[in-house]
C-alpha cells in the first residue's frame, strides 16, 4: 500500500529545560544552605564565660573561612551554569546528563568542604575538595559548549575567564598541599581577583557609556 511521505528523523531533544532548571536552582539552594550546617558549636560543649566563647569562635575561623569560600564558588557555579545559555526550549540526552553529573559533584560539596574544614592540614582533604571542584568547572563549560547552537560553538566562549582561572587555582591549591596542606586553600582566594577585574570593567563600561544605560539598548544609544 502507498504510504505518505516520509518524515525525516531528528536527534531525540525532548527533555524540556525548564525541569531541568527547577532541579539545578533547588539543588543549589539545598547545597549552599548545607554548607552553613558544619559552622556549629559542639554538642556538649561548655561555655563558661564571654572569653570561652570568643576563643571557641576564633577556633572556628577554618570552617567559616572555607564556608565563605564554598557559597562564593557554589554562587558563581550557579551564574556561570545559567549565564549565556540559547533560548531553546528542550535539551538533548547528552546535555541532559551532563547536567545530572554536574548536580551530582553540587551535592558533594558540602561533604568535601566540611572534609577541608575539619582536616585541612592534611593533603588528602584539600586533593577532594579540588577535585571536586574541577569537575564542576569542567562540566559548566561542556554544558555551555554543548548547549550552543552547532555552528557557533567554541571552548572560549564557553569557558569564559572566570572558570579558567579557577581551575587553575584548584590546580594550584592541589599543588600547594604537597608541601604545606594547611595553608594551601588559600590559592582559591586569587578567585577573587578575576571578579574584581570584571567588577572594574563594568565600572569603566558604566563611566563611559553613562549610568543609565541598563543594557537593554545598545552602548551609547538611548531608548
Amino acid at each position: 500500500m502507498p504510504r505518505g511521505p516520509m518524515k525525516s528523523r531528528t536527534p531525540i531533544d525532548r527533555f524540556p529545560k525548564g525541569r531541568i532548571d527547577a532541579l539545578n536552582d533547588g539543588i543549589f539552594a539545598f547545597a549552599m544552605t548545607l554548607l552553613v550546617l558544619d559552622v556549629r558549636v559542639p554538642l556538649g560543649f561548655s561555655l563558661d564565660s564571654a572569653d570561652a566563647l570568643t576563643a571557641h569562635l576564633v577556633s572556628l575561623w577554618r570552617q567559616i573561612a572555607i564556608y565563605v569560600l564554598s557559597f562564593f564558588v557554589l554562587a558563581n557555579l550557579w551564574r556561570a551554569s545559567i549565564a549565556r545559555r540559547p533560548r531553546r526550549e528542550h535539551l538533548t540526552g547528552t546535555v541532559l546528563n551532563l547536567w545530572l553529573a554536574y548536580m551530582f559533584f553540587v551535592t558533594m560539596v558540602p561533604f568535601s568542604s566540611g572534609l577541608v574544614g575539619r582536616y585541612g592540614e592534611f593533603q588528602p582533604a584539600v586533593v577532594v575538595y579540588s577535585l571536586n571542584m574541577i569537575t564542576l568547572a569542567c562540566l559548566v563549560i561542556a554544558i555551555r559548549y554543548l548547549e550552543s547552537p552547532a555552528d557557533m560553538r567554541a571552548f572560549g566562549p564557553a569557558a569564559g575567564i572566570h572558570l579558567p582561572v579557577f581551575i587553575a587555582t584548584a590546580l594550584l591549591a592541589m599543588a600547594i598541599s604537597f608541601f604545606e596542606p594547611r595553608h594551601s586553600m588559600f590559592a582559591y582566594f586569587l578567585n577573587f581577583a578575576s571578579y574584581f577585574r570584571g567588577w572594574v570593567r563594568t565600572r569603566e563600561v558604566t563611566r563611559r557609556w553613562g549610568s543609565t544605560d541598563t543594557g537593554d539598548t545598545e552602548p551609547g544609544r538611548k531608548a
